[in-house]
């Protein structure tokens, strides 16, 4: 019996070994489409990719990329707001890093802790999170992964200030975030960062400050093709230049946003940009070619 056992673990273990590359080879594959999927503005179609990367990944036996793929679930549910959901594979994951003890992996689900807990609007929770992992990667030699998740945390530390109206705060957690990511060539993280601080900008009445920084961020979009991220830059534009009364940089901008939500099938967003443009037709003045522009847009379908 004894021998028998031994046989049939042997013969499994050959056979995973086997089976490895051809697992990890499809785990690939289903994370890359999963990007394209997310950048399409797909997430239930990233989400099934990522289920199939996670699926190889436990049969390879792979436990750290199980638990990265745990967290990406957990990411993808928590950008469809499904808060639950999240919290549930963020904590599948940490039963994981308990094995690993990976400091650089516990803190990364840390902050994705962190920022659920922000989405619910749980400041107090996030900011436990958020300083566990502080906690676990300041004592740690520099590396990109190092500063890539510090600079995370520093923006989820700012959206919790943010929701508490502690804008200076807030503030100094966006900048130094935006430094990092700078620093690390990260342009997507950074323009990120500096529509964030627009945000600030435009909570605090700063609008000049605000126009700058979308306008930052959104160079930095273009340059990598980031349409989600160039309507919200070009949404914080508009607002800028709305109270800076610049009606025709504010109309632009919004064109561009609307245009880009509707692509989308974000009839949400669509719809704030639209109403935008109807306060813009009030203030644009007779002569503003702006204004033949607004007269003839079409409200988002139903």
């Amino acid at each position: 019996m004894l021998t028998t056992l031994i046989s049939v673990f042997t013969f499994a273990g050959c056979a995973s070994h086997d089976q490895t590359p051809k697992n990890l080879r499809m785990a690939r594959n289903s994370l890359s489409e999963a990007n394209e999927a997310f950048e399409r503005n797909q997430p239930e179609q990233a989400l099934f990719l990522v289920r199939s990367a996670l699926k190889n990944h436990q049969l390879s036996g792979d436990l750290q990329n199980t638990l990265i793929d745990m967290n990406r679930i957990g990411y993808i549910y928590n950008a469809l707001g499904q808060y639950p959901r999240a919290l549930s594979w963020f904590q599948r994951a940490l039963l994981i890093c308990e094995v690993l003890k990976d400091p650089i992996l516990e803190a990364q689900t840390f902050s994705l802790i962190g920022d659920t807990e922000i989405a619910l609007k749980n400041t107090a929770q996030a900011n436990e999170f958020i300083e566990k992992a502080f906690t676990l990667i300041n004592p740690l030699p520099s590396s990109r992964i190092k500063h890539e998740t510090k600079a995370h945390l520093f923006n989820t530390l700012g959206l919790s200030n943010a929701i508490e109206d502690k804008w200076n705060d807030s503030l100094k957690n966006f900048q130094n975030a935006q430094a990092i990511n700078r620093s690390l060539g990260n342009k997507r993280n950074e323009a990120g960062n500096w529509a964030n601080i627009g945000g600030v900008y435009l909570a605090i009445n700063n609008y000049k400050d605000a126009r700058t920084a979308f306008k930052t961020a959104l160079k930095l979009d273009r340059g990598i093709g980031n349409s989600d991220g160039i309507a919200f830059d070009s949404e914080g534009g508009a607002l800028a230049n709305y109270h800076l009364e610049n009606w025709d940089e504010a109309t632009r901008h919004i064109i561009v946003a609307y245009q880009i939500r509707l692509l989308q099938g974000n009839k949400v967003l669509a719809q704030k940009d639209y109403l935008l443009s109807r306060q813009l037709l009030k203030k644009i003045p007779p002569i503003s070619g702006s204004e033949s522009i607004l007269l003839h847009w079409p409200a988002p379908s139903s």
